[in-house]
């Protein structure tokens, strides 16, 4: 994770966001089953690190720019990508790193290896829509580092029980917006019947100790640091598990 860190430092210094062209040899087929973002996430030996992939065709083939959000890293410019029949390859040279998968269309996955300075993870990925359809409809979650600036509560009558359940790499916990704007309370500013629960990764809420949240009022995940994983609003009462990964 440290190497991975150290040159993604290095590479969002002295590139732009912009993609870079992809090999204008590359087969066209297949590009239409691949254009979109993925998700995956290397193992523990490379940092559990989350990835997200995003691919273009274009008229000279295939461009993609690859998120390393753990890292607060976006945009970084694949400098070759190429799909040989159901074969994806994709190389970012500043970063030492190449990727070798098979697209399965049928399971709408891309199974392969990611390489960097020698050291290699499985890494599979899936469409960007896997992570929110796991995602109960009534919590209105969405993945975002940055919460709306008019998200605030709106009337509603009931209460929901949210088992948050950790599939991230951080510990993270669940804080309440008030009509103001200011979060009710965070990791340490816990109120009498409102439990700040810390979440190990890969844990969750005990069952007999959900997150309490009255519908029509917003909620952020953080992590420890205080950054946001995403925000929700609850619209109907009841007991929802709200998987993160």
């Amino acid at each position: 994770m440290k190497i991975f860190l150290s040159c993604l430092g290095m590479l969002l210094v002295g590139l732009s966001p912009a993609s870079f062209g992809a090999d204008p040899s590359s087969p066209q087929a297949g590009i239409s089953s691949l254009e979109g973002s993925w998700v995956g996430r290397l193992s523990e030996k490379i940092g559990n690190l989350k990835l997200i992939l995003h691919i273009q065709g274009g008229a000279k083939g295939l461009t993609a720019t690859l998120d390393s959000p753990d890292q607060g890293g976006y945009g970084i410019p694949a400098s070759k990508i190429s799909m040989e029949g159901n074969q994806l390859s994709f190389r970012i040279e500043q970063l030492d790193v190449t990727y070798q998968g098979k697209l399965d269309a049928s399971k709408k996955e891309i199974q392969g290896v990611f390489v960097q300075h020698g050291l290699s993870s499985d890494l599979v990925l899936r469409p960007c829509e896997s992570l929110t359809s796991q995602i109960p409809s009534e919590l209105a979650f969405q993945y975002s580092t940055l919460a709306p600036k008019d998200l605030r509560p709106s009337p509603a009558e009931g209460e929901c029980r949210i088992h948050l359940v950790n599939g991230t790499k951080d510990y993270i916990c669940m804080a309440l917006l008030d009509a103001d704007g200011n979060l009710r309370h965070g990791w340490s500013d816990g109120k009498p019947g409102q439990p700040v629960f810390y979440i190990a990764p890969g844990s969750r809420t005990s069952g007999d100790r959900p997150y309490i949240v009255a519908t029509g009022t917003p909620f952020l995940v953080l992590t420890l640091s205080g950054r946001i994983v995403g925000y929700g609003k609850p619209s109907q009462a009841g007991q929802y598990d709200l998987k993160l990964e």
